[in-house]
């Protein structure tokens, strides 16, 4: 590839190039992993609330949605499975002592019985 125009616009014409490549090869876009990781995660969240239930057909789901790969949808999906347990046992742990005793005004004081 040649190109005749001054350095800036050769390298967004080899990156279009690259992009077109990726995409006519592969089937899948570039779009950013961050960007691309928050869309999957919805899109399960969304099949989730509909009332789905199988995962192998949420994932297919979301692989005909979003055209992704299926190994990168299952990557995300474990994260996401990860972060909800996380808020699960937030809401499940009980709170130590010493948070109890602040939040109810703590047992030192006024009117506390000792």
């Amino acid at each position: 590839m040649q190109y005749d125009h001054d350095s800036e616009s050769a390298f967004v014409l080899v990156f279009f190039d690259i992009v077109l490549y990726r995409t006519a090869n592969t089937g899948y876009p570039l779009i950013s992993s961050k960007n691309q990781s928050a869309r999957i995660k919805a899109t399960i969240n969304s099949f989730l609330d509909q009332g789905l239930t199988d995962k192998q057909v949420i994932y297919n789901k979301v692989v005909d949605e979003l055209g992704v790969p299926r190994p990168t949808v299952r990557r995300v999906a474990r994260d996401l499975r990860n972060e909800l347990l996380e808020k699960i046992n937030v809401l499940q742990s009980t709170m130590p002592r010493e948070a109890a005793a602040a939040a109810d005004g703590g047992s030192h004081g006024v009117g506390a019985r000792n």
